[in-house]
């Protein structure tokens, strides 16, 4: 599978992870089998998604109690937000039109020939902002 930016005529593909599951049983005519597909480049949008959810966190847990309040707590760096298992469980995937396709590369009389792409299936991905709301006890 490649990942292409809608409209890139050179279509050059975007890093993604892909990750499957399901164990493959065939039932109704259909498949459990399932992939996700995740962006995995550097995004500073990704970056400011992460540095808003943990902000949000950080009022949340400020407005928990006196004790709370009083303790400050340390803001991290890009790197170690990046880190955090949130991350892991969030695709964070940049606003944008994105074109899903296969890609096939067959023999044909000997020789590898130009890889053929399936009908490319689009993508839109909308920013949704995140609001936290005001931090409540």
């Amino acid at each position: 599978l490649a990942l292409y930016r809608l409209g890139d005529s050179g279509r050059i593909p975007v890093e993604i992870r892909l990750t499957s599951s399901g164990g493959g049983a065939v039932y109704d005519g259909g498949s459990d089998n399932s992939v996700d597909v995740r962006m995995a480049g550097p995004s500073d949008y990704r970056t400011r998604t992460l540095r808003a959810v943990w902000e949000c966190l950080d009022a949340t847990l400020r407005a928990r109690g006196p004790g709370a309040a009083r303790t400050p707590i340390p803001r991290p760096t890009d790197e170690q937000l990046e880190a955090l298992p949130l991350a892991s469980m969030m695709p964070l995937n940049p606003p944008g039109e994105y074109e899903l396709v296969a890609r096939y590369q067959a023999l044909a009389a000997g020789f590898w020939h130009e890889p053929i792409f399936s009908t490319p299936m689009r993508i839109r991905i909308v920013e949704k902002p995140i609001d936290c709301g005001a931090a409540r006890p």
